[in-house]
């Protein structure tokens, strides 16, 4: 039988194995039969412990290219590529409790004053790439109607470079696709209790380009999405495009959560369900990135959304 990796013989063969060591059966030791309790000559003993074993070949996965991940010159940040083996997370906190923990593939987890008690947005960091970020920047040609992010997931382009780069307090994103470059900077003040980023988009060709941005945060405000489904009260002003959510099961923290942007006149949403819209989209082509509203027909899944 097989018990883990060891293979256990059955008790006969234990009984078999005493009758044999009884009777002075041989055994083969380099083609020559031994009996048992026969000692080896020492100077066999020594040439088979002068042996190298090598089960497997030296570990220099990096022997010919470099590795993937480097420091400045001065040691102040460091440039990793998006597509590691594993992610790589970079973790921003400041002194009044509000934190960011972001992985070079561009997945991004919010958190106020209790990383584990009050996440703001949903978890989806893990030892593998994220297959679906809780968090994102949408950017859509209106032309061709190709989407886009400025991070490396969720669409992972091979048609792109990208590359993070981690310092003190911030972290960046730097993609370059044929005709546009993005730059996604994120970054904590230190005396105040808010997250902030800023998309940078270049149109690198001769032509005009319309572009529509959207962002999208799944929100928490728990240790689990599933702790807060279908109890975070929102509320919205549509002079500042702010959206905001508030948890009052949370008994570790009490107080709103806002999300705001720059963008002038925002079409905004809070129920996921209308942000993905049915007829088997998901997060890589929602509805409203592709429509610029809401999809009315949804009916509300219980989970709440800054979109």
């Amino acid at each position: 039988t097989i018990a883990g990796s060891w293979i256990v013989p059955p008790p006969c063969f234990w009984r078999w194995m005493a009758v044999a060591m009884r009777n002075g059966s041989p055994t083969m030791r380099n083609g020559r039969q031994l009996r048992s309790g026969t000692p080896p000559p020492a100077l066999e003993l020594d040439a088979v412990f002068a042996r190298m074993r090598q089960l497997t070949p030296p570990h220099t996965p990096y022997a010919h290219k470099p590795l993937p991940f480097g420091f400045s010159a001065d040691g102040r940040e460091l440039r990793l590529d998006c597509d590691t083996a594993r992610p790589m997370a970079h973790v921003l906190a400041n002194p009044l409790g509000q934190g960011a923990i972001i992985s070079n593939d561009g997945s991004i987890f919010s958190f106020a004053c209790n990383a584990q008690q009050n996440g703001i947005s949903t978890f989806s960091l893990d030892t593998l790439p994220a297959q679906a970020p809780g968090q994102m920047i949408y950017v859509q040609d209106l032309d061709t109607g190709q989407a886009d992010t400025p991070c490396y997931v969720p669409y992972r382009r091979r048609d792109a470079t990208h590359h993070a780069v981690y310092g003190l307090g911030y972290a960046e994103f730097h993609k370059i696709v044929e005709g546009r470059e993005y730059l996604l900077e994120i970054f904590l003040p230190p005396d105040q209790p808010f997250e902030m980023r800023r998309l940078t988009i270049r149109n690198t060709t001769q032509c005009n380009a319309r572009l529509r941005v959207a962002y999208y945060t799944e929100i928490a405000l728990a240790e689990l999405a599933r702790d807060s489904i279908e109890h975070l009260e929102t509320a919205q002003n549509p002079d500042l495009g702010a959206l905001y959510f508030r948890n009052p099961r949370n008994d570790f923290y009490q107080g709103w959560a806002f999300a705001a942007t720059s963008l002038q006149a925002p079409v905004t949403e809070t129920v996921r369900s209308r942000f993905v819209g049915g007829g088997g989209r998901d997060l890589r082509n929602p509805f409203m990135l592709n429509t610029g509203h809401c999809d009315t027909s949804q009916t509300d899944d219980g989970h709440r959304v800054a979109a």
